[in-house]
């Protein structure tokens, strides 16, 4: 067998597993949600609050609430309702997938890190898959299930970049940091956190600095553009900025 016939079919395998693994999770979600159909307290506002948005058009009266509910995961709602359906089956459909997909972003992070081992990368995946707390979020709209999607996808994107040594990772990695910054507030830390993380690699490889400082600007310059993008997308106005202000004061 030749490396492109190998290379097809451990591809092949890899398809397989997710595929395998996210209809796991999402069976026993399903199992969950029909054993408790009740929706929390703080899922009944987001939907509140998505459906004022989709009534008025308007981003800005989601934040006349006390609540500061980032953007994206109303936005998101608010689209798939256009479709027709409710905001809780909207919501709960979201969550649902987003939910499931997360085992199988463990999956792929996991057999990344310990060097193609299948095995290692399934036991990752079905802890992820039966967590209780996963398993409970996935059955509610919440902001955690966006967040915790696109830290995944983060994680995934890291580890290519240190592996491939590649600008355009990092690039990626910055667009999945202003993704989950609009999922919630917390991940503004990962804007800081991941130059020191490329540095620090950059040390241990021996790589020019040069090319770490290329890095950084490839994944701040993503990071600018996505945000300016998904502002836009959101139709934002300056109440937005002025929430996030009044948040990191509590702090």
């Amino acid at each position: 067998m030749n490396r492109k016939e190998s290379k097809t079919r451990e591809e092949h395998l890899l398809l397989s597993c997710a595929v395998v693994v996210f209809l796991v999770s999402l069976a026993i979600r399903l199992a969950k949600l029909i054993v408790d159909p009740l929706i929390m307290r703080d899922c009944a506002v987001y939907l509140e609050l998505a459906e004022n948005w989709y009534a008025t058009g308007q981003y800005s009266v989601t934040l006349q609430s006390e609540h500061i509910i980032p953007p994206l995961p109303l936005f998101t709602i608010k689209e798939l309702m256009e479709s027709g359906f409710s905001s809780e089956i909207c919501g709960r459909s979201l969550a649902l997938f987003l939910g499931s997909s997360i085992p199988v972003l463990g999956f792929l992070g996991a057999y990344r890190i310990k060097k193609d081992n299948i095995f290692a990368a399934s036991i990752m995946a079905g802890i992820l898959a039966v967590h209780p707390t996963l398993v409970a979020y996935a059955c509610q709209p919440l902001r955690e299930n966006y967040y915790m999607f696109s830290m995944g996808l983060l994680f995934i994107c890291v580890i290519d970049a240190i592996k491939d040594r590649s600008r355009v990772k990092w690039m990626l990695c910055g667009v999945c940091c202003a993704i989950a910054f609009f999922c919630r507030y917390e991940a503004f830390e990962m804007f800081l956190i991941l130059p020191v993380i490329m540095f620090f690699v950059g040390w241990k490889q021996h790589l020019p600095r040069p090319y770490c400082w290329k890095c950084l600007l490839f994944f701040w310059g993503a990071i600018a553009i996505s945000m300016v993008l998904l502002l836009s997308m959101t139709k934002y106005d300056s109440t937005f900025l002025q929430k996030i202000q009044l948040y990191y004061h509590r702090f």
